[in-house]
């Protein structure tokens, strides 16, 4: 599979307060895994929509994840 991602997706995560931060690399590891292990997924499109890390690929829906400080217990 291959990964195309946009450098500002590094500097997004690297916004997130710290306690957030590892949640989020976990998230986008787990997403990254699963493309991997999905049939038919050969290019992954890692971007920002809306301003929030997003995944892409030529078929399926679009995936965001982001974190926000007035639900700081979601992500």
């Amino acid at each position: 599979m291959e990964l195309k991602t946009n450098p500002k997706v590094k500097e997004k995560l690297e916004d997130y307060p710290d306690f957030v931060q590892d949640k989020m690399q976990f998230l986008r590891e787990l997403v990254l895994e699963t493309a991997e292990e999905t049939e038919g997924i050969k290019v992954i499109e890692e971007t920002l929509k809306w301003n929030e890390p997003s995944f892409l690929t030529k078929n399926g829906s679009t995936l965001r994840m982001d974190w926000k400080a007035k639900t700081p217990n979601q992500y």
